[in-house]
């Protein structure tokens, strides 16, 4: 390896020119690939490929009329403020809406139309559509003492008849068959919750609350059209506002799919931006202030710039876009790819001071520094790229563009270090520290950076400081050193004690690893008031809206309304949630004709007779009945069942579409059930719950009904990321040390090398269980990427002190201590820049991995010197001895 890596400096050092135009097509080829990248808020493109519940999302979507939802909610804020003032608006917004392009429909009262059909779907088949256990009391109605006494009680309704579908018929309805075995199918077509129809719009009870809901023409996940018709709806709530001043005491919030998906959008840019602007400053600032040349800035600023817009490139030409999960990858790779700058300029500044030339430093760099570099290099990848064994594709991408980003950083540093060592060595500013005033305001401008992350994330923020403070300044790495170097026996005693207070922290119940963050909405942008606004929704409707689908497929258009009524049934017995499906407005056909077998026994004639005589004793002129008697003779007649592909009613057309989907080859049916629960389900256990219970009630309807929506993708997610993490973890580990034992040639070096990583691992788990951080499915990458991230130092450390024939650690630590300190701090400071995105998930991920490098940078300082000056004591003299004695060196 030292031969392969002089070879590349000298090609380098030697043909500046090729150097270069290789830099330029790499960078011209990048930027055109990244040119494509778009930002997706869509969760399909986070998770695993193959899932039923993913699966079915993605079927619901491609077979089914419904694309998304979003919902204008309408919040009275002025006590004065009136209803008709709110339904005015509505109007407005609505007529400006009704016929646009993004949109499909609009649906905020009862309109005559819907009525309309719900009441002739009765009239011509009412007593096919009443559930079989309510057909003996409707037979029962229609005997003579039932009638007379319906007739007796209903009197005085029918003299003064309501509104609505269930009065229109009541007006030729003396029997009251509308109120006692009509009224689910009249109320198919409602929303579901707690509502007050009076009026015919959507208020909630109280009438403090409305909504309407637009169905977009094109899916939430395509941000472009999301933007369209949020756009839309915000003009046209603008122009209706303008002309409805009455209206000025409503306000009126967007919600659904379209509005997530575009605040996620925005929340990844922004997160993008953050995350750049508070990574790759400070480590180029660290930089100046732990080496003090200009040259260390313009190598770790080229290489830098040339690695993240290759990764770009690499994102652009591999997934064309950044998701939630893998917008970070820049600030990570400043923090982890600004090493290799720090240790190829510290080697130089090395051999600089003990005489070497310029050329000859720089080789010297490469050969001795590079083996090691690499070494931690291929680690580091290899630990992410373990992430694959995972079957997210939102961690697959991660692992992608961080792992095979940092060795694109790593190839940039490469070939940037000497094609800059040799320009401005000619030009006599290699070697130059920088002045004193811009040492000055280096170090300002890094404490007031530090300052600010105490004042956001006092924990982290002070151990980040604290930190930097004691192991950046002169008198700081003096202290430690001299702790380090001089007083091993002490330096052991300390890890054993921190060791001991991260064991007692992980002994405390609940026992192990931290928790696991239970509320969805934890883990949500900060600032987000979406989903305060859906409880509050969801509060004044006693409804959420964010429904879970039971999707059931059937070989025809019966067996799949048999199975969507069976799944139906077995929800009844859920009173924490409400459904919709297709047998609400047409039940089975195989339920029908039992229906109208039982209804055959009945005599038209006679139940009318029965009638006239009953109205005649109650003082009625039965002539005024004729309307009455034909609904009955019609209703009674009834006996061939109706199927919802032989309805052309445009608003059943509509319905339709949401419940039933027809393979356009004749083959597959499929219906839905839309299930809205009425409690929140951002709280795991409750999500769970309801999940399960979901599960169990559509399993006993349909052997295979399959469940999807939003709230089943999170109880996926909790179920198998944890799975994933853990197999991505034993992989990295097992990884990191195959590899470091194939590098050294030797099983107790490398357990030596690797043993920092344990050490860490411990504190790590230890400092969150005391900082009392909770896991996610996002920070739990922490434990695969230390694995490879964590061991560097050990590496390093085992990998010079070989170098030096085992005879020398207190040179062996000495050489590499500014190397070791400030690549662990730049990367610190790097993750770091995470904790400032405004995605809590995000957020947590950098306070995590964070932590977790100062956790494995003083394992590596306080665990591995005394080892090795243990060795180096027990050695006496032998060359090259292994650890605790044995191993080929």
């Amino acid at each position: 390896m030292p031969r392969l890596a002089t070879w590349l400096h000298d090609f380098c050092w030697n043909r500046p020119r090729a150097v270069l135009a290789l830099l330029a097509l790499l960078s011209l080829l990048s930027a055109a690939a990244a040119s494509r990248l778009t930002f997706s808020s869509d969760i399909a493109n986070i998770l695993p490929r193959k899932s039923p519940a993913v699966d079915a999302v993605a079927e619901v979507m491609e077979h089914f009329a419904f694309t998304g939802q979003m919902y204008l909610f309408f919040e009275k804020q002025d006590p004065a403020a009136t209803d008709r003032a709110a339904m005015k608006l509505a109007d407005g917004i609505a007529r400006r809406l009704e016929g646009a392009p993004e949109v499909k429909s609009v649906d905020y009262r009862v309109t005559p139309e819907s009525e309309k059909f719900l009441v002739n779907l009765v009239s011509d088949h009412g007593p096919l559509l009443i559930p079989e256990e309510q057909m003996p009391a409707f037979l029962e109605r229609l005997t003579a003492p039932e009638i007379r006494r319906v007739v007796r009680r209903n009197r005085q309704r029918l003299e003064s008849p309501g509104v609505g579908a269930a009065d229109i018929l009541a007006e030729k309805d003396p029997l009251d068959l509308t109120r006692d075995f009509f009224l689910k199918p009249l109320k198919a077509g409602r929303p579901q919750g707690t509502f007050d129809f009076e009026s015919g719009y959507y208020f909630a009870e109280g009438r403090r609350e409305m909504f309407m809901t637009l169905e977009g023409t094109g899916p939430p996940a395509d941000v472009k059209f999301a933007n369209q018709l949020v756009g839309r709806a915000e003009a046209a709530i603008a122009a209706a506002r303008a002309e409805t001043p009455e209206a000025a005491g409503w306000r009126v919030s967007l919600l659904g799919g379209y509005v997530v998906a575009l605040a996620n959008e925005g929340s990844i840019r922004s997160d993008m931006t953050i995350t750049i602007l508070s990574s790759i400053p400070p480590v180029l600032v660290m930089l100046l202030i732990s080496l003090r040349r200009s040259l260390s800035l313009t190598i770790g600023f080229g290489a830098l710039f040339f690695g993240i817009l290759w990764t770009f490139g690499l994102a652009g030409a591999a997934f064309g876009h950044l998701t939630g999960v893998t917008v970070a990858f820049a600030g990570l790779l400043a923090g982890m790819g600004i090493d290799f700058t720090i240790h190829f300029v510290n080697r130089y500044r090395n051999e600089r001071h003990a005489g070497a030339g310029i050329e000859e430093a720089s080789r010297a760099a490469y050969r001795g520094s590079g083996p090691g570099i690499f070494i931690a290099m291929a680690t580091s990848v290899a630990s992410l790229l373990c992430l694959w064994v995972s079957a997210f594709e939102g961690l697959r991408e991660f692992a992608t563009l961080v792992g095979i980003g940092l060795f694109l950083v790593f190839a940039a540093t490469a070939m940037v270090f000497p094609l800059l060592v040799r320009r401005l060595a000619r030009r006599g500013r290699a070697e130059s520290d920088i002045p004193g005033w811009a040492f000055a305001a280096s170090w300002a401008v890094f404490l007031a950076y530090l300052g600010i992350s105490i004042g956001m994330f006092p924990a982290l923020g002070i151990a980040t400081a604290a930190s930097c403070i004691l192991l950046m300044t002169r008198r700081g790495q003096l202290l430690t050193s001299a702790l380090i170097v001089d007083r091993p026996r002490l330096a052991g005693l300390v890890a054993l004690l921190v060791t001991g207070v991260a064991a007692a922290a992980m002994l405390r119940p609940p026992y192990g690893l931290p928790e696991r963050e239970t509320d969805v909405k934890n883990l949500r942008t900060e600032g987000e008031t979406i989903l305060e606004v859906q409880e509050r929704m969801r509060r004044a409707y006693g409804s959420g809206i964010d429904p879970i689908f039971i999707l059931v497929r059937a070989p025809d258009e019966d067996e799949a309304l048999a199975r969507a009524d069976a799944v139906a049934r077995s929800l009844l017995e859920l009173p924490d949630a409400t459904f919709q499906s297709i047998v609400q407005f047409v039940p089975p056909p195989a339920r029908q004709k039992r229906n109208a077998q039982k209804l055959a026994s009945v005599d038209p004639d006679r139940i009318v007779a029965d009638l006239d005589a009953a109205l005649d004793a109650e003082g009625f002129d039965p002539a005024a009945f004729d309307e009455a008697r034909a609904w009955l003779r019609r209703m009674l007649a009834a006996r061939e069942p109706i199927r919802p592909s032989s309805v052309s009613d445009p608003f059943f057309s509509s319905a339709r579409g949401r419940f039933l989907a027809y393979d356009k080859s004749g083959g597959t049916v499929r219906s839905l059930t839309w299930v809205v629960p009425r409690n929140p389900l951002h709280i795991r256990q409750a999500r769970e719950n309801m999940v399960n219970r979901l599960r169990e009630a559509a399993k006993a309807g349909s052997s295979d009904a399959v469940l999807s929506g939003f709230s089943v993708v999170v109880k996926e997610i909790d179920d198998r990321i944890g799975p994933d993490i853990f197999r991505a973890s034993a992989a990295a580990g097992a990884l990191t040390f195959l590899l470091a034992w194939i590098l050294f040639g030797s099983f107790r070096w490398a357990a030596l090398a690797l043993l920092p990583g344990v050490v860490g691992t411990a504190w790590l788990i230890g400092s969150l269980r005391l900082m009392d951080v909770k896991m996610n499915y996002l920070n739990l990458i922490v434990f695969p990427l230390m694995m490879g991230m964590g061991t560097d130092n050990g590496l390093h450390l085992v990998a010079r002190f070989r170098e030096l024939k085992c005879r020398d650690a207190a040179g062996t630590i000495s050489s590499l201590w500014r190397g070791l300190t400030l690549t662990s701090l730049t990367t610190v400071v790097g993750f770091g820049s995470l904790a400032f995105a405004a995605n809590r998930a995000m957020k947590s991920l950098g306070i995590a991995i964070s932590v977790g490098m100062l956790c494995y940078l003083f394992a590596s300082l306080l665990v591995v010197p005394p080892i090795l000056r243990w060795v180096e004591r027990r050695a006496g003299g032998r060359e090259n001895p292994p650890p605790s004695g044995g191993g080929n060196a």
